[in-house]
């Protein structure tokens, strides 16, 4: 079931199936900042991706209730709201912190809302009936690379001068080129099932872009698990069924842009070679979801646990970085 709010579509089957595990357990009070963030009161972008980020959250919580391993809510435990980590695991009698990071974005999505505050008012002033934007691309297409760049050297506002000159859906393509990205935007009606999304982009490449956000975040969370006694944690990126274009394609991007982390953990603040365990990257595989962990053996390990015995835990798939 999803409700739209404002052109922004919210999907509520996932979140009600993650408090249904969760309810027996914790209070409402408990989850709090998630359930806050759900329906907060910010402008239309924002909102949407508010909402994602908190039933991202929430799944994540749900998925390791299931499993049996969630430890607690938040840590510090002491912290109060908007703790540094969402949660705690347990395996081998041993708490380890954990991270949720929203894995579903895409730079296609991106791109296409900012080009759809355009369209969209055109659209309307001129009484287009429902379309829908056909974006193809070759290159890099990530959040981090299109992102504000996409403004750059009046891209947008020709694209918008172009698009004045009709008061119809073009029968034209319009092509633009962002930080070396080529893409082609063509506007369809609703109904029609050619011009799908889609392109072409080096995995290589994608994967040194991510794994610059990657780094990112281990440098801000080591330096929160280092004030706490130097407390070994992890990072768990969740994609949501239904965000296939999100930016991390395949597993095999995930693993290269961690891996390209850590093979420079050494050099990160924060003694992030001996906190930072790894990334687990929790995404649809078939009817299921799959625990992918890239876990890194170098690190400080704590009470002789091994990534084998969390992996265990988890039911997941090792791949040691």
């Amino acid at each position: 079931m999803a409700f739209l709010q404002d052109g922004v579509e919210f999907e509520l089957e996932q979140v009600d199936q993650s408090l249904e595990r969760l309810l027996p357990r914790f209070k409402v009070e408990a989850l709090k900042d998630p359930l806050d963030a759900l329906f907060c009161p910010k402008g239309k972008n924002q909102r949407g991706n508010a909402f994602r980020k908190a039933s991202t959250e929430l799944y994540a919580l749900a998925e390791f209730e299931r499993l049996g391993v969630l430890e607690g809510l938040g840590w510090p435990t002491n912290f109060g709201d908007n703790a540094p980590f969402d949660l705690q695991i347990r395996a081998a009698n041993t708490v380890i912190p954990v991270d949720v990071k929203d894995a579903n974005g895409s730079g296609v999505s991106l791109a296409q809302k900012k080009l759809e505050e355009i369209i969209g008012p055109w659209a309307e002033t001129n009484g287009v009936p429902l379309y829908r934007i056909a974006l193809r691309y070759l290159g890099v297409m990530s959040q981090s690379s299109i992102g504000e760049n996409i403004w750059k050297n009046g891209t947008l506002e020709q694209f918008s001068e172009w698009l004045a000159t009709f008061q119809a859906i073009p029968q034209d393509v319009y092509r633009l080129t962002v930080e070396g990205t080529l893409l082609s935007v063509r506007i369809v009606p609703a109904e029609s099932t050619g011009h799908q999304c889609g392109g072409i982009q080096k995995s290589d490449t994608l994967a040194s872009i991510l794994s610059e956000t990657f780094e990112d975040h281990v440098t801000e969370k080591s330096k929160h698990a280092k004030q706490e006694n130097k407390t070994p944690f992890l990072l768990i990126y969740v994609q949501l069924p239904g965000y296939g274009s999100s930016d991390i394609k395949t597993t095999a991007t995930f693993h290269d842009a961690t891996l390209c982390v850590s093979q420079r953990a050494q050099e990160l603040q924060h003694e992030a070679d001996q906190l930072w365990l790894g990334n687990i990257f929790l995404h649809p595989k078939g009817t299921t979801m799959e625990r992918y962990c890239c876990l890194r053996p170098i690190a400080a390990w704590p009470n002789a646990l091994t990534p084998e015995d969390l992996v265990t835990r988890l039911n997941g798939v090792l791949s040691k970085i």
